[in-house]
């Protein structure tokens, strides 16, 4: 089977029960009930809406272009257009804002009509309280100074203006509910960081 473009495993982020939001994953593609047929009484035959999902994991500051020569990496250009960008972590190597900007640039490119983004265990300065731990030690070989206010500047570039020019949104924890626009309806749970002690 031909899966959507991968790397490493995708972590932390679940569609939640794709039976209950009515929805069924074939392959790369998801097929969700039509918003209508989410309110009938009558769902024997509902309708479906063809939903492309583009899942990336672990790109650690890369970029399909590094790539583009290696015809056995799943992760090259081109990367196909989808309804839905979901990376699931693992954006940076060691959460450098360097590394933070790099990542949002290449999902700023990527043709998807909704792009959304959580922390995984090598974001260590999107979890304020392990950063403040552990975080400017682990970084220190990588920067001439600590900085203690990385984790206000790292949330800041994703959940901020030039996120939201990029077209990202970057999921905190809980349950989240987008309307698509191709009028499907998308339920996702997760936003919860993997423990960066994990590392």
């Amino acid at each position: 089977m031909n899966a959507s473009p991968q790397i490493g495993k995708p972590r932390a982020t679940v569609i939640d029960d794709l039976s209950r939001a009515h929805c069924v994953l074939v392959g790369p593609k998801l097929f969700t009930q039509a918003p209508k047929q989410l309110d009938s009484p009558n769902m024997s035959t509902p309708s479906r809406i063809k939903t492309r999902i583009l899942i990336l994991s672990d790109t650690h500051s890369a970029t399909p272009s590094k790539n583009a020569n290696d015809v056995h990496a799943a992760f090259r250009p081109p990367l196909p257009r989808a309804d839905v960008l979901l990376h699931c972590g693992d954006l940076t190597m060691i959460g450098l804002l360097n590394e933070y900007e790099t990542t949002l640039a290449m999902l700023r490119d990527i043709d998807a009509d909704l792009k959304l983004v959580i922390a995984g265990n090598h974001d260590i300065s999107l979890d304020e309280a392990y950063y403040a731990r552990k975080g400017q030690s682990m970084q220190q070989w990588r920067l001439d100074e600590p900085d203690p206010d990385m984790p206000r500047k790292a949330r800041e570039l994703w959940t901020g203006a030039r996120a939201r020019e990029a077209g990202v949104t970057y999921l905190d924890e809980g349950t989240h509910f987008f309307a698509l626009k191709n009028g499907a309806k998308l339920r996702v749970r997760g936003g919860a960081q993997l423990n960066p002690q994990l590392l």
